[in-house]
């Protein structure tokens, strides 16, 4: 019984060890990159190709309605969140009001489809900047 103790105590001290070394090796690495920050209001705004009615009219256009959805009679509102990199290219869109798994699903496909914006500006350099867009869904009736 001893021994089993013993073999514990030097696991646990070697795991320890190697776990600190570790974590000491990660926050003194040089090349550890910090993410930049993501601006919710800038100097000049991100700007789609065309405008504001043409990032409206592309996401409203190329919004398939799902089947499943329109089977259930499901309407409402999908608000989408992404970023606007310095590049002006598209990143983490994100569903912040959820409406049901296959029209969120589809808001995502269809942010992922947008052309490069005109970046956002902040003391006249490009930053990422965070843009929304609400979609409402509705159905007619015949």
């Amino acid at each position: 019984m001893k021994i089993f103790f013993r073999i514990i105590l030097v696991i646990t001290f070697l795991i320890s060890v190697i776990g600190a070394s570790k974590l000491y090796a990660q926050s003194n690495n040089p090349k550890e990159t910090v993410e930049e920050e993501i601006y919710e209001k800038v100097d000049v705004m991100p700007e789609y190709p065309g405008g504001e009615k043409a990032f409206q009219t592309h996401v409203y256009r190329n919004y398939r309605y799902p089947k499943s959805a329109r089977d259930k009679n499901i309407q409402g509102t999908i608000a989408v969140r992404f970023v606007v990199e310095k590049d002006g290219t598209v990143s983490n869109p994100t569903v912040i009001k959820f409406l049901s798994h296959d029209c969120n699903v589809e808001a995502i496909r269809v942010i992922n489809t947008l052309q490069k914006f005109t970046p956002g500006l902040l003391d006249g350099k490009p930053v990422r900047v965070y843009k929304e867009i609400p979609i409402r869904l509705s159905l007619q009736s015949n």
